[in-house]
């Protein structure tokens, strides 16, 4: 009989993807790994198994903005259920009760072999009603945790109720080398980037302002508010500056009125939320990128402007150590507005080097940080996840 929703398909795993309310990274992860991962054939094709073979059916339980934002990439094997998911639960907990409700009936109405729980957040409201439950004739579905972020320390180190309560997943998946998890079950899997989506673009003439993008959330982790001190008394005159500041979030007015007071306006500009292609055009507008970074895991922005050939300048937090080197960048110490200053300086006295730069930094992200390997070694985790067996 053929699976709902999927007309003469066949289906041979289910996966529940749960999504917190996001924007930003998380959101073009999401964009990149699940019409991949619906797309995939699991097994040998087969001739009794019809033409699209044997694949995936895929949920995603997420709020209610964020499916309409994710619709673009809505087919006959992804399916959306939102939920009444607004903002932190830590700052509206009393959402949780209702919230864990609604899971435990999706649940039990998709039956699903495997479900992905995306960011932390995601993973403490779901992994009790996963744990405790039993929803399948064979037990309770295998679970796994995407970590974009790295966890947060109290003062410095992670605490241990948080460790054990991620230890209920059968496994971790960790986006950054630099989110070391005490655990066998945590598994390195890297953002990847689609290199034929992300063709290196030409520059512009090294004339006029340094052409500085920023593509980020604006919150607090992402370091933006750095960005007025480290122009205090900055000479346009002598090295003339434009930073153009693509992304939305909870900062947005304070950053922009910091701008104001600093007398930055006509330096900084505002862009608010753009689509990938309005992405493209401004990283073939800039010169390089800049993320000043508090914490981060392995940031998609980062990966795309390097994948168009443009030089980064990024905090050392994460797994940008890792990704921002050999010749492709600058790194800085994080929460240090002299250092960005710095940086900006020297990029701006190197400025004839950075289309070099940008070369060297589209080389490095085309080892290792491919889309295709990404969804493979998720898909092996799906796998061991409903067989059982060692990923």
């Amino acid at each position: 009989m053929p699976a709902p929703g999927l007309g003469a398909a066949i289906v041979n795993m289910r996966v529940l993807h749960v999504v917190r309310p996001a924007a930003g990274g998380m959101v073009r992860h999401l964009e990149l790994l699940l019409p991949r991962l619906a797309g995939a054939v699991l097994g040998p094709a087969r001739a009794d198994l019809g033409p699209a073979g044997a694949g995936l059916e895929l949920l995603v339980a997420a709020p209610a903005d964020l499916a309409d934002r994710l619709m673009d990439i809505q087919t006959p094997a992804i399916q959306f259920s939102p939920l009444p998911w607004s903002g932190p639960l830590w700052r509206r907990p009393w959402l949780v009760p209702g919230l864990r409700r609604r899971l435990r009936a999706i649940v039990e109405a998709f039956q699903p072999d495997v479900v992905h729980l995306h960011g932390l957040e995601a993973a403490l409201l779901a992994l009790p009603v996963l744990v405790r439950d039993t929803t399948r004739s064979g037990g309770r579905p295998g679970v796994c945790v995407t970590l974009h972020n790295a966890l947060p320390a109290l003062p410095r180190q992670t605490p241990g109720w948080l460790l054990r309560r991620l230890e209920q997943a059968d496994a971790l998946i960790m986006v950054s080398p630099a989110m070391s998890f005490p655990s066998p079950k945590a598994i390195f899997i890297p953002n990847g980037i689609d290199l034929a989506e992300n063709p290196p673009e030409p520059f512009g003439p090294a004339a006029g302002p340094l052409r500085v993008a920023v593509l980020s959330r604006l919150s607090r982790e992402k370091g933006l508010d750095l960005i007025a001190p480290a122009l205090r008394g900055w000479n346009q005159q002598e090295r003339p500056l434009e930073i153009r500041i693509a992304g939305d979030g909870p900062l947005l007015n304070r950053l922009r009125n910091e701008m104001e007071r600093s007398r930055l306006g006509d330096m900084v500009h505002f862009l608010g939320f753009l689509p990938p292609p309005a992405v493209r055009r401004l990283l073939a507008w800039s010169e390089l990128l800049l993320l000043p970074s508090r914490s981060e895991g392995l940031p998609l922005a980062v990966l795309e402007a390097m994948a168009a050939a443009r030089p980064v300048i990024a905090t050392r937090v994460g797994g940008l150590p890792w990704l921002v080197n050999a010749g492709a960048g600058w790194l800085i110490e994080p929460n240090c507005p002299a250092a960005l200053r710095e940086a900006l300086v020297e990029a701006w006295a190197r400025r004839h080097e950075l289309e070099t730069m940008g070369q060297r930094a589209r080389q490095r992200v085309a080892v290792g940080y491919n889309v295709d390997e990404m969804v493979a070694r998720t898909l092996a985790v799906y796998r061991a996840l409903q067989t059982g067996e060692p990923g």
